[in-house]
């Protein structure tokens, strides 16, 4: 159990390292508009797209510690109301929710006990990897200057 747990703890983790630099993308009313439109994902920005997959990446590390394997859709609606930013949500709200963010995060690390160790060191350059190879590095693992790095290349290369 501690090991599951310390697996859910280092998406949380990871995901937290993304959504220090962006979460405000999902306080975007745009960002938020064009995830309804179908092929929405080609009208977001790279960091919009970061801050998708990081908050889906902490949201289901929590509601699978939480409810176990089968998560619902109200879940997932209530966990994206708890932790992350909003269209409308105050300056104290974001920070709030960032807060609730840490929380959980503490938390589980503390539920994991000793199998709980912070996840592995990322690549340090991305300007000669292949597009599959860029696409497949984690951006959780990286550190804010490697995350601006990762976020240049992926402009640079119109992604």
């Amino acid at each position: 159990a501690q090991g599951t747990t310390a697996i859910y703890a280092d998406r949380m983790a990871e995901a937290e390292v993304i959504l220090a630099k962006v979460d405000l993308e999902g306080a975007s009313f745009w960002g938020r508009l064009a995830e309804q439109t179908p092929g929405g994902n080609y009208l977001q920005s790279p960091e919009h797209q970061m801050y998708e997959q990081a908050k889906r990446n902490f949201t289901t590390a929590v509601l699978r510690k939480e409810s176990g394997a089968v998560i619902s859709d109200q879940e997932f609606v209530s966990a994206e109301k708890q932790y992350f930013p909003m269209p409308g949500d105050s300056a104290k709200v974001i920070e709030q929710k960032r807060q609730n963010r840490q929380t959980a995060l503490e938390g589980m690390r503390r539920a994991a006990g000793p199998a709980y160790k912070a996840p592995k060191s990322a690549p340090t350059s991305f300007a000669d990897l292949a597009d599959d190879k860029l696409h497949a590095v984690d951006a959780g693992q990286l550190s804010d200057e490697l995350l601006e790095e990762y976020v240049k290349e992926l402009r640079r290369r119109g992604r």
